[in-house]
């Protein structure tokens, strides 16, 4: 091997992770825009101010298919028999 072939290999090997990171870079942008990780930042800050998001999240579902189950029984109610 002479060292221009080894000089060429080491150009493409350099080349070659230069385009994977990039592709890294790409993915990691791809990741930050995602629903998962918002809610991992909005737990993290919700932390630092002693809060549990995900608590809070899981108490408005809780009231909003409890309000849900309310309005249910009154169309419920008000609906006209089918027999």
């Amino acid at each position: 091997d002479s060292h221009g072939a080894k000089l060429v290999r080491v150009i493409r090997k350099i080349a070659q992770a230069e385009a994977r990171l990039s592709a890294i870079d790409s993915e990691i942008a791809q990741l930050k825009e995602s629903d998962h990780y918002q809610l991992k930042i909005r737990a993290e800050e919700g932390e630092k101010e002693g809060r549990d998001i995900l608590v809070e999240m899981a108490s408005n579902l809780e009231k909003k298919i409890d309000s849900a189950k309310i309005e249910l029984q009154k169309i419920i109610k008000g609906a006209p028999n089918n027999e």
